[in-house]
């Protein structure tokens, strides 16, 4: 044969079925740019530029990619396994004209070759297009400078080569497995064979329930930003998973509950539709999640960009409810007043008017929650597992808000917390406190109060 049989073959093979392998170029692109563009925003160095919320954004950047590329997987998987299938007639047909199934293989590796290629390359070029409208999207959000010029990413364009590779290497390895196994007469038959009944599946149904209580429940117990940027990483993916095998397995189960149920399966308007949906739900299960999935996607991006978007304003004021805020990291009487003297220099300079001031002395602490109370800790290597503790002097809220409250030994104010537990003992390091009562204040906000459960 000539060497460029099996090119020529395949190019024609392509254009012959464009019905099946059209949808799943343009799926398959859409995914590469999507995943490219990811990648070029997380891997952006002119976001370190900005100093507030770059890095916080990049790192969530790095969770959504990896959210993404699990998505994507199982896609195009689908959308293969579904176009080969369509094609088992045709390979049959090939194999009795005299083809051996290694000549069909390099036919369809040869097809995946320049299907991967025209993909990859299509998907980069139109993630580039759009990676810079996306990139001025997020700075526009973050109302940050909005800078002109291009910017290609070669580390995005690594990772999306690296991973579409792989995706496409498994997916003619699945195929071609699929092939040797299947003989000629079966190939031949495959548009005309019937459908078994699908069997009940235990187990995925139990883990596929397991994943998305776990999800969800993970997703509840969350309290904090901080806990939030790991622990609803695994929150989604366990959801994700959960809900493939929720329309592979548990649909399958709950249908054949049904069938079982003769009083209700032996009536004519159940009798048909019961079993049409246990063959279609066979068919179309990973299909139907992968709508439910985009779906959820499109909903929860749209309605928390939204919220943070229009709720920015009450968010930053609940974060900071001052206009300034002057933290001094040491104190000593002499600094105080120098501080003090230059605070009333600006203002002055600057023409405005103090009010509605708070001032007072505080020491911020790191400490590990238990059932009993906190216990200080040097190491704050994970804050994820700590809570931040802040101790103000009694003298300085009684001076600060026009109190008099007086303490005992070993009695505490506890002011306003991100935590919600009312309680009438506090004990830090095996000392027993007594909390006296519990105000709330617009108290000072410190970096850790904002983003960890927090005590005043």
């Amino acid at each position: 044969m000539n060497r460029f049989f099996y090119s020529r073959f395949a190019l024609k093979n392509i254009k012959t079925n464009q019905k099946l392998t059209v949808p799943y170029m343009i799926s398959s692109i859409f995914s590469i740019a999507i995943f490219y563009i990811l990648s070029s925003l997380a891997n952006n160095s002119n976001l370190s530029n900005i100093k507030q919320g770059a890095e916080a954004i990049k790192e969530l950047l790095k969770y959504g990619m990896i959210v993404i590329a699990i998505f994507i997987v199982i896609f195009i998987f689908y959308s293969y396994s579904f176009l080969v299938k369509k094609r088992y007639s045709e390979f049959g047909l090939y194999s009795v004209l005299g083809m051996t199934k290694k000549q069909i293989s390099k036919i369809i590796l040869m097809e995946n070759i320049i299907l991967a290629f025209v993909t990859v390359f299509v998907g980069i070029l139109v993630g580039i297009v759009f990676d810079k409208l996306a990139y001025l999207f997020l700075l526009k959000l973050m109302q940050a400078k909005v800078e002109l010029g291009f910017y290609i990413s070669f580390t995005a364009i690594k990772l999306t080569v690296l991973l579409f590779s792989l995706i496409y290497i498994l997916t003619i390895i699945s195929s071609l497995i699929k092939i040797y196994r299947l003989n000629i007469i079966k190939l031949l038959k495959s548009d005309n064979v019937g459908e078994k009944e699908p069997k009940t599946r235990w187990l995925l149904s139990l883990v596929g329930i397991a994943l998305i209580g776990y999800g969800y429940y993970t997703a509840l117990i969350i309290k904090t930003p901080l806990q939030a940027l790991t622990n609803f990483f695994y929150a989604v993916v366990s959801v994700i998973i959960g809900t493939y095998l929720l329309f592979i397995a548990i649909s399958i189960f709950v249908l054949k509950l049904l069938k079982n149920n003769k009083k209700l399966y032996y009536k004519t308007q159940n009798f048909i539709s019961i079993s049409n949906m246990i063959y279609r739900m066979k068919r179309n299960a990973v299909g139907l999640a992968n709508i439910c999935i985009l779906s959820t996607m499109i909903l929860i991006t749209l309605g928390s960009t939204a919220s943070l978007y229009f709720g920015k304003e009450a968010l930053v004021k609940s974060i900071y409810p001052r206009s300034v805020t002057i933290e001094a990291m040491r104190y000593d009487e002499k600094s105080f007043s120098k501080l003090q003297s230059n605070i009333d220099n600006v203002i002055k300079k600057e023409g405005v008017k103090k009010e509605n001031i708070i001032a007072h002395r505080y020491i911020s602490i790191y400490a590990k929650k238990t059932d009993n109370g906190l216990i200080i800790q040097n190491d704050t290597s994970n804050l994820s597992t700590l809570t931040s503790a802040i101790v103000i002097p009694l003298e300085d809220y009684n001076k600060t808000y026009n109190t008099n409250i007086t303490l005992k030994d070993n009695e505490i104010l506890l002011l306003n917390s991100r935590s919600k537990e009312q309680t009438s003992q506090l004990k830090i390091n095996n000392q027993e406190f007594s909390v006296k009562d519990t105000v709330n204040i617009d108290s000072l906000k410190t970096e850790s109060s904002s983003v960890l459960d927090t005590y005043h």
